[in-house]
């Protein structure tokens, strides 16, 4: 079977089946040139550029496309998808660069192993455990036991 071509359930319904399950929104459903244009500062104008640029190229590749899936993809992973990963994991690493930075931890005094602290606490990640000594009895009687702690 050629490009041209429908089969017999395409041809009695008039409409063409896409292979995949995406679905791409109509362009009737999206801003207008006009209203993209109007954002023309900041990270709203970066924005409009990035996804109008894909949207064009999108809706070129189909148009120069007869390929019925080619309706149905999304942007291409590369350059859209990688750059766009790309950014805002530099965005959160950058972040935590900046708080490490700015806000450095207390480092107390050296500790003296001669001395017995106040308070003994375990280490951060056993925190949770001193938590559940304040819970009362672990073990509630239980009618499967024969009401025997363990």
């Amino acid at each position: 079977m050629s490009d041209g071509e429908a089969t017999g359930d395409e041809a009695a319904t008039g409409e063409a089946r896409p292979d995949g399950s995406g679905i791409v929104a109509p362009d009737g459903e999206t801003p207008t040139w006009r209203e993209r244009k109007e954002r023309s500062v900041g990270l709203s104008r970066l924005t409009y550029e990035y996804f109008e640029r894909s949207r064009r190229e999108d809706q070129d590749l189909r148009q120069e496309s007869d390929y019925v899936e080619r309706d149905v993809l999304a942007f291409p992973t590369w350059p859209h998808e990688i750059i766009r990963n790309l950014a805002i994991t530099s965005f959160f690493v950058g972040m935590i660069l900046f708080l490490a930075a700015t806000l450095p931890p207390h480092i107390g005094p050296p500790a003296n192993g001669s001395v017995t602290p106040a308070i003994i606490l375990p280490d951060w990640y056993l925190y949770w455990s001193f938590g559940l000594l304040k819970l009362g009895p672990l073990n509630p009687e239980l009618s499967i036991l024969g009401g025997t702690k363990l």
